[in-house]
């Protein structure tokens, strides 16, 4: 069996970390392929600048702490690296997901039904 040769400026330490941006990045366009935001890159970023700084903050340091205890200089680092900031992402950017049209109007169907149900109900109750 071949092994594969890994060039090693993909090893670097400045490649890792971009790729764990691409994580993050990548998180992103899951989330909107999903129908998850409503909103380009550039304005979720901006809009949520907050949770994206704990979340990029969250994955230098977790990935600084990757390379400085487990590096392995093989092809596991990159996946690594790339697991970091789509995990990271995940977790420091779910809480204030923007609510996409679709949802707001699932959400008012569904109450209109539940309003129309109930006054279906209170007009059957006998009076008296």
């Amino acid at each position: 069996m071949q092994q594969i040769v890994i060039p090693q400026f993909v090893l670097s330490v400045p490649f890792l970390y971009g790729i764990s941006v691409l994580g993050m990045l990548i998180h992103f366009f899951v989330k909107n392929i999903k129908g998850e935001t409503a909103t380009d890159i550039a304005g979720y970023f901006k809009d949520h600048l907050k949770s994206t700084i704990v979340a990029l903050s969250a994955t230098l340091l977790g990935l600084t702490v990757y390379l400085v205890t487990l590096k392995t200089g093989q092809a596991v680092d990159i996946m690594s690296a790339f697991g970091c900031g789509y995990v990271f992402d995940s977790f420091f950017n779910k809480w204030d997901t923007p609510t996409t049209q679709a949802q707001v109007a699932v959400k008012e169907d569904a109450l209109q039904s539940v309003s129309s149900a109930i006054e279906v109900k209170e007009a059957a109750k006998p009076q008296g």
